[in-house]
This record gives C-alpha cells, structure tokens and sequence, in this order.
C-alpha cells in the first residue's frame, strides 16, 4: 500500500470541494500583507490593508496618499513575490482604493 503525502490529500479535497478559489484568494492576501510588512515595517500595515484578490487584481485599501504611492513603486516586486507561493500566478497588479 502507497502512502500519499498530506498537503496532496489536502488540495484534492479543497478541489472537490469547490473551494479552491477562496483558498487561493486568502492565502494570497496573507501572503501580501506580510510582503507589505516586509517592505516597509509593520507600522505601515496601520494605514495600508491588503483587502481581496479577484479576477487577478490583489485590491490595497489605503488611509494615506503617500503609502499609496509607495505601493504603487514597488507594484511589480509586490506581484512577483505573491506568485511565488504558487504554483502557477494568481495576481497579475495591484490597485488601491483610498478611504
């Protein structure tokens, strides 16, 4: 009798469940937030929320119009390191809604 490994059990049973999408979505948000705070601090994460991922388009919400810009700069490197907790990429930009 073979053994499979976990994390193999796991995505099939995320893919029967139908929601791999929520999944991938998530984990990608979390994944930006601790990029953003890697970049720039933790302190930055006060005035800059990563918010979703849909339609690969990862959507910042944003208090400052400065912090915007800075994530607007780094946009490509944001993207890039996102994708690269995935097996294929999962967000192509970045947009960012001010409040």
């Amino acid at each position: 009798m073979a053994f499979t490994a976990l994390h193999t059990l796991l995505n099939r049973a995320v893919h029967r469940a139908g929601i791999h999408r929520g999944v991938t979505a998530a984990k990608a948000v979390s994944r930006s937030e601790e990029i953003v705070k890697e970049f720039f601090g933790a302190d930055i994460l006060e005035v800059i929320k990563p918010l979703s991922l849909r339609g690969r388009i990862l959507t910042f919400a944003c208090i400052d119009s400065s912090a915007a810009a800075s994530i607007g700069m780094y946009e490509e490197m944001i993207v890039q390191y996102v994708n690269e907790g995935f097996d294929k990429s999962v967000a192509d930009r970045i947009t960012i809604v001010t409040t």
